[in-house]
């Protein structure tokens, strides 16, 4: 499991927009053990993975600037999100992309 509100990456720090949340195919041991995620999963807590579990709004991103938030991960792109949702039953997504397929109408479609 990985706090998706931290996340190594290269994207401009003005990116905003809706993100799908997703349980990877792997699970984080490492991040399970930790004392601030073991405090905020309930005791029966089961990992996700392999599905979309919710939706939330990127409003936010900064370097690293020091520990803003429990989650704060040396460096880090730290994200801020907001309105997070729970979807009401997940959605088996493998996180894979597949490549392009070529529409009728000639221009590059994805298959969802």
């Amino acid at each position: 499991m990985k706090h998706h509100g931290l996340r190594k990456c290269s994207a401009a720090l003005d990116k905003r927009g809706t993100l799908l949340i997703h349980g990877g195919l792997t699970i984080d041991k490492r991040a399970l053990a930790l004392p601030a995620v073991r405090e905020a999963l309930p005791d029966d807590y089961e990992p996700v993975q392999g599905h979309a579990i919710a939706v939330a709004d990127l409003t936010g991103m900064h370097a690293d600037d020091g520990e803003c938030t429990r989650w704060s991960e040396s460096g880090c792109f730290h994200w801020e999100l907001s309105n997070v949702q729970p979807l009401r039953g997940s959605v088996r997504a493998t996180g894979s992309q597949p490549p392009p397929r070529q529409g009728r109408g000639g221009a590059d479609e994805h298959r969802l």
